[in-house]
C-alpha cells in the first residue's frame, strides 16, 4: 500500500525520493499510482505546491560483499545527484560567457567557467534547495568585480500556472514584478512583449500557445 506525499513549494520528484530514502527517483515517477501526475507534470523537476505524489513501497537496496575479518575495509557509495543549470546574462540580455564562477551549495563549493552561452552546469546533491552563485569579471575572486545571485533550487512551478508564468517571464527578462500568482498591472504588457519576441499573437493572454512557447524558450536558457 503506497502512501501519499503532498508537494510543498520547492519539491520535485528527486527531492521527494531523497526524503523517503528511495535512491531511484524513477521508482516514484513511473509508479502506476502516479500515472495521472506524470501526465500532468511531464518534467519531474517541476511540481506545483499541493500536487499529490504516491510513494510506492520499495524494498531497500542491499548488496553482499565478502571481506576478511580483523582488517579495515573502505567502501564507497555513489549518492544520487541532480543537474543544476543556470544561464547568466547581462543587462542587454547577452550571455556572460567565459567567466569564472563560484557555486556554494550548503557546505559544498564548486568552481568553473561559464560556457559560450553563459551557462553554469553542476551536479549537486538532491536535497539542496538553495545555492549562492558568483560570476567574476576578473581573476580576483575575493574583492574583484562580480555578480551574485541567490538560487531557489526546485522553486519553479509549471508553465501553465500563474506563478510559473511570472517566474519564467522574470527569468527571461520580461519583468512583470513580484511572483505572487496574481494577475496585476503590467503583467499583460510583459506578456505581450514576450509574445511579440516569440512571434505569436500578442493578445496579452496566457493561452495554450503562449504557455507552451514560454516553457520552450525558458527551457533553452
Amino acid at each position: 500500500m503506497s502512501s501519499v506525499h503532498t508537494a510543498a513549494k520547492g519539491d520535485c520528484v528527486y527531492s521527494i525520493a531523497d526524503l523517503y530514502k528511495i535512491r531511484d527517483w524513477k521508482k516514484i515517477y513511473d509508479a502506476p499510482d502516479n500515472a495521472d501526475m506524470k501526465k500532468a507534470r511531464p518534467d519531474p523537476n517541476v511540481l506545483m505546491e499541493g500536487d499529490e505524489v504516491a510513494i510506492p513501497d520499495v524494498e531497500p537496496a542491499t548488496r553482499k560483499v565478502t571481506a576478511s575479518t580483523e582488517e579495515k575495509h573502505k567502501y564507497q557509495v555513489k549518492l544520487p545527484k541532480c543537474l543544476l543549470r543556470v544561464a547568466v546574462h547581462d543587462e542587454e540580455d547577452k550571455p556572460i560567457s567565459g567567466k569564472k564562477f563560484l557555486l556554494l551549495v550548503g557546505d559544498k563549493r564548486f568552481e568553473g567557467t561559464t560556457d559560450g552561452d553563459g551557462i553554469v552546469e553542476q551536479r549537486i546533491p538532491f536535497q539542496a534547495s538553495t545555492a549562492k552563485l558568483y560570476v567574476f569579471f576578473t581573476d580576483k575572486k575575493d574583492d574583484g568585480e562580480h555578480l551574485y545571485w541567490d538560487v531557489d533550487i526546485g522553486g519553479l512551478e509549471p508553465s501553465d500556472t500563474p506563478r510559473g508564468i511570472q517566474e519564467r517571464l522574470n527569468n527571461l527578462g520580461f519583468v512583470c514584478g513580484e511572483v505572487d500568482g496574481k494577475w496585476h498591472d503590467g503583467m499583460d504588457v510583459s506578456l505581450r512583449t514576450f509574445q511579440k519576441s516569440a512571434k505569436i499573437d500578442p493578445n496579452g493572454e496566457p493561452d495554450d500557445a503562449t504557455t507552451k512557447k514560454l516553457k520552450e524558450v525558458h527551457g533553452k536558457i
